[in-house]
């Protein structure tokens, strides 16, 4: 288990769609996350929404910045941009 509830993350979404959310816990087979700007709301309630284990990443801005860019221009991204992220957990 990791313990780093607060903790600012990458997220792979559906379709390769990056997104930026904070650990709000962490389960067995998931990482429970939540938008920046519901996470008090969030922790305070004791949910988030569980996203796979080898879909979360350490924050890196540049590479969130570069996948963004590849997401707004073709709705998606490539799996090479994705190689250069750092799992969360392995």
């Amino acid at each position: 288990m990791i313990n780093m509830r607060g903790d600012r993350v990458l997220v792979r979404a559906d379709l390769g769609k990056p997104l930026e959310r904070i650990v709000v816990g962490d389960g067995r087979r998931v990482i429970y996350l939540s938008r920046p700007d519901l996470c008090d709301q969030v922790i305070a309630e004791g949910s988030g929404v569980g996203f796979p284990r080898e879909d979360v990443f350490y924050f890196d801005a540049s590479l969130f910045n570069d996948l963004l860019n590849e997401w707004k221009t073709s709705g998606r991204t490539q799996p090479e941009t994705w190689d250069q992220a750092i799992p969360l957990s392995n």
